[in-house]
């Protein structure tokens, strides 16, 4: 087979398991998506049966009488594991080809650096007597070195500043892939939520995290940065923010400067509880979170005027606020964004199951693979 032959059917390979991973599909719709001749997709559907990566499912019911049989990814055809390095520990997943979790587990952030190393070489033999491992996917605040596969300097991380995740590699025997941690719940939202190829991600905790997927692909400059809202300033001459300039975003929706005024206040609650009372309509709750979702609606509205993305996901804590936060966000948006487009977005709660981050954490790898990368 010529070298441009072998290439055209690898392409086409991973085109079509891209739409299989979409969700369940017939041969003929999938003819139909990528252009490819039935004869093509057939050829290529029966290899990917016989090597066990697809399996037929059930039999379509069509008017004149022909029954289409379905297509999907059999889940335990490989398996990824996550490592989501976060200020609370490292929490670690194991997800079957299909980005169900399998195994879970949780290591606390005052494990010395060797024993966190340690239990995550345990937990991936354990995964590798069962499954065929195809990599581990790492995600972590920012700032991070992903070329290098370097932490930087995240707050209250201390312990793992300029840590390089080549040593997991190493011991694990398995490649690698580390990305910022919204940008890689971004790229797992793509398969959680399936409607729309344009959307952006928030989360919010010590800072304001966010990610976008353009046109069904992660958007990030040449430098690798992407769409960094936590800094910019929407609080001209405010607080001082650790990127050296002042008002930016995340000093305002920080989570825990928020609760910090909320308790100078009177109302020292968890983020959870005051918004289960906020639901529950108690006064004061009500009108603090309603300052935080004004303040957030800004952020949101500013990126909607940027990038005109068709949804927002509210990603982590603000998922949990999900209720309460996103008819007051979306009604600023539906009255006052530039566009039309812009005026029916919508503002829609995590479809990922927890633990949310190491699941996406996971999805790095799965990710390479369906796209075809090494």
């Amino acid at each position: 087979m010529s070298t441009n032959s072998a290439l055209m059917k690898k392409n086409n390979r991973f085109l079509l398991l891209q739409r299989i991973r979409e969700g369940e599909i017939s041969r003929a719709e999938l003819a139909r998506k990528t252009g490819l001749s039935r004869a093509s997709v057939t050829l290529i559907t029966d290899e990917l049966i016989r090597e066990g990566l697809v399996i037929e499912g059930e039999s379509l019911k069509t008017a004149n009488g022909r029954r289409p049989t379905l297509l999907r990814l059999c889940k335990d055809a490989f398996h990824a594991i996550g490592l989501d390095f976060c200020r609370d520990g490292i929490y670690v997943c194991v997800t079957d080809f299909t980005m169900q979790p399998i195994l879970c587990d949780f290591i606390p952030k005052d494990t010395e650096i060797e024993d966190a190393l340690c239990k995550i070489e345990g937990i991936a033999k354990r995964a590798q007597l069962r499954n065929r491992i195809l990599g581990v996917g790492i995600s972590a605040p920012g700032p991070l070195d992903v070329p290098s596969q370097r932490i930087l300097t995240p707050s209250e991380m201390e312990r793992w500043h300029g840590f390089s995740m080549q040593t997991i590699a190493a011991r694990l025997g398995l490649p690698i892939c580390l990305e910022k941690d919204t940008n890689a719940l971004a790229i797992a939202e793509k398969y959680a939520l399936r409607e729309t190829r344009d959307f952006l991600v928030l989360l919010a905790d010590h800072g304001l995290g966010s990610a976008l997927i353009h046109k069904g692909r992660i958007f990030a400059s040449a430098g690798g940065f992407g769409c960094e809202l936590g800094h910019t300033v929407i609080a001209p001459g405010g607080p001082l923010c650790s990127c050296g300039r002042r008002g930016c975003a995340e000093l305002s929706v920080s989570i825990p400067t928020f609760l910090k005024k909320a308790a100078c206040e009177g109302c020292n609650k968890s983020w959870e509880a005051l918004t289960d009372d906020a639901l529950a309509e108690n006064a004061d709750c009500v009108r603090l979170l309603s300052d935080y979702a004004d303040i957030l609606g800004e952020v949101c509205l500013n990126a909607v005027n940027l990038f005109e993305p068709a949804q927002i996901v509210l990603e982590g804590r603000l998922s949990y606020a999900h209720p309460f936060l996103a008819p007051r966000i979306e009604k600023k948006l539906h009255t006052q964004a530039f566009t039309e487009s812009g005026r029916r977005v919508r503002v829609v709660q995590s479809l990922l199951p927890p633990p949310a981050r190491a699941i996406a954490a996971a999805s790095l790898v799965l990710e390479r693979y369906f796209m075809g990368e090494e």
